[in-house]
Formats: structure tokens, sequence, C-alpha cells
């Protein structure tokens, strides 16, 4: 049982390094990619769109995805 008890804390080590690694704060993140998108659209509206601000936009709508489907699997 001992060593079943060791091999535990250390998988649990590992685990905690992973969640880290991988997800981060995952709430903080949809936040501020929400925050930079919202930013974007709100500059394309007063000023109108140009090439740059369409890409910017679109990097990131696919970062957010990316971040949404993140959360989804936490």
């Amino acid at each position: 049982m001992y060593i079943l008890n060791q091999k535990l804390k250390i998988l649990k080590t590992n685990l905690k390094t992973w969640n880290k690694d991988t997800f981060g704060n995952i709430h903080s993140q949809l936040k501020d990619a929400t925050q930079k998108l919202d930013s974007i659209q709100s500059n394309i509206d007063s000023t109108g769109y140009t090439d740059q601000l369409m890409e910017q936009e679109r990097l990131a709508q696919i970062h957010l995805e990316n971040i949404l489907k993140m959360e989804e699997i936490f």
C-alpha cells in the first residue's frame, strides 16, 4: 500500500503540472479573448473595415473558438 500511495502522489503532481501547462487559467483566458474580439469589433464599427482589421478579427475569432474548445474539454 505504501508503494501505491507514493505512486499516486507522483501522479497527482504530474497531473497538476499537466493541467497548468495545458489549460492554465482557462476562465481568464476566455475573458481576455472575448474582450480582445469585442475591442477589434468596436474598432471596426468606428473606423470601418480594413484588411488589417478583418485579419485581426478572424484571428481573434479563431483564438476564442480554441479557448472555448479547451474550456469544454476542461
